[in-house]
């Protein structure tokens, strides 16, 4: 149990020369972080290109496509 609760507390980790910490991760681990991270640029992209255009329905609606808005483009690479 208690091999279990330090994993699931600190995870995989090893910390590089400059002190950064590097989350080992599995290769569907790996392909659902590169997929959310993927999409929020989009949002983003969205986001800014609203603001430039001054349009702020599109900006709303990029916005609201983010977080919870993200559940059904996403639902399938959830790990459990």
């Amino acid at each position: 149990m208690s091999t279990f609760a330090f994993y699931f507390v600190r995870g995989n980790l090893s910390i590089s020369a400059d002190e950064r910490h590097a989350i080992q991760l599995d290769a569907k681990e790996k392909e659902f972080v590169l997929a959310e991270m993927r999409s929020l640029l989009l949002f983003i992209n969205g986001i800014l290109k609203g603001l430039h255009e001054d349009d702020m329905t599109a900006v709303s609606k990029a916005a609201k496509s983010a977080g919870m808005g993200l559940w059904p483009s996403m639902h399938h690479l959830y790990l459990w």
